[in-house]
């Protein structure tokens, strides 16, 4: 999404979902939560915040990348 924004600052995005989306989530995620180890739920958010960190750095380059061109 951060990505998309900065491509099409003034698109629109809408995002729906409906309830049974969400009930099957958050059963999902339950079900990983009863049946990972501590060890394997501590890769995950690892991982995660990985995902996190490699967005917001694109981000950065993609407004770093704005502001030369519009100079």
């Amino acid at each position: 999404m951060i990505y998309a924004r900065g491509l099409s600052p003034n698109a629109i995005f809408v995002v729906v979902t409906n309830p049974l989306d969400v009930m099957t989530y958050l059963a999902c995620k339950r079900v990983l939560e009863l049946t990972l180890s501590n060890e394997e739920r501590e890769y995950l958010h690892t991982s995660a915040q990985s995902v996190r960190q490699n967005i917001e750095r694109s981000q950065e380059i993609l407004d770093n990348n704005k502001r030369a061109n519009n100079s």
